[in-house]
């Protein structure tokens, strides 16, 4: 099974995306010092979450965290959350406690092979202390315990800056002749093999995108990964279901994608007698800016999850043009 991920997890991810309420929006950056607790290892970690509060109590968020390279592990990955909070300081402080669910890609070494790729699923609680600055900008403070099925527990801490977008402000109705439902987008960047060495090629990507509706969209893409020697000859087609949040003002949009992706490699015979064609999942972050009616700017990293240890990354933008 290429993605060990449980249907109920996506379904949390792509409910909770698509869901709208009226109610605050943030978005963070932070970074930190981790310590491996099986070994006592140290290293950095940095996560970029997305929080949204469903009441004065109440939250929710999706993140990604990537937990540095402490010795003999490389591992990041995805995590949802339910938070619960108390707003003290006149509301300009928020204390928080958060639980949720972490799938994680870890590189590890392998014996007889330079390095194997493990998928796992494990548990992630949170403190987290948020001061408001003012009514866009914020200061977060928290620390991450995870505790994993097959690999290490870590624990982190984390400071970081958030940026908030106003729920009230009101979104601009569409004129008749404006409801643009189609996009397509052609992307380069670059594709980062997870291993050791971090090996990495030029990367294409065509898309079409339609809205099929207000938090869903659907994609159709062609992708060629590039080439790097033995490890990466590869490309092929992919379609992913999206949840989709646009904020207030409808320039900015955030997205998460998950789909099967149709492989093929022409590194893979090289390494077995297994068929050169086979299927990966496709597991994409992206956001986009409207800079005009027609035109915007994309930007995407995606997980490539495989079931051969050729797990990549995908950082790509470009512009996208709306129909």
């Amino acid at each position: 099974m290429l993605m060990k991920t449980p249907p109920a997890m996506i379904a949390v991810i792509l409910l909770l995306l698509a869901s709208g309420p009226a109610c605050s929006e943030e978005i963070y950056l932070l970074g930190g010092a981790l310590r491996a607790s099986d070994s006592g290892d140290t290293s950095y970690t940095w996560q970029a979450q997305y929080r949204q509060a469903i009441s004065d109590r109440f939250g929710f968020s999706v993140s990604y965290i990537n937990e540095g390279h402490p010795p003999e592990h490389r591992r990041d990955g995805v995590t949802v959350q339910l938070w619960g909070q108390v707003l003290v300081l006149d509301k300009r402080l928020s204390l928080e406690a958060g639980l949720g669910t972490y799938h994680y890609c870890d590189t590890v070494i392998s014996s007889g092979n330079p390095y194997s790729v493990r998928h796992g699923l494990g548990a992630v609680f949170s403190l987290a202390g948020i001061y408001y600055l003012d009514r866009q900008f914020s200061l977060q403070a928290r620390m991450n315990l995870i505790g994993t099925d097959h690999s290490t527990s870590t624990v982190s801490a984390l400071i970081g800056i958030g940026y908030g977008f106003d729920a009230e402000e009101k979104v601009r109705p569409l004129s008749p002749g404006e409801d643009t439902r189609n996009e397509v987008s052609l992307l380069v960047g670059q594709a980062t093999v997870n291993s050791f060495d971090s090996e990495t090629s030029f990367s294409q990507y065509l898309e079409y995108r339609r809205h099929i509706g207000r938090y869903i969209d659907w994609t159709f893409s062609l992708l060629n990964e590039g080439e790097k020697e033995d490890l990466l000859c590869r490309y092929g087609v992919a379609t992913q279901l999206w949840a989709v949040k646009r904020l207030p003002g409808e320039r900015l949009a955030l997205g998460i994608g998950l789909g099967p992706y149709l492989v093929l490699d022409d590194c893979r015979d090289d390494r077995s007698e297994r068929s050169r064609m086979t299927f990966a999942g496709l597991l994409t972050f992206t956001g986009s800016y409207r800079v005009s009616f027609r035109w915007q700017i994309r930007a995407s990293w995606s997980r490539i999850i495989t079931d051969y240890d050729r797990d990549t990354d995908l950082f790509l933008i470009g512009p996208g043009f709306r129909f």
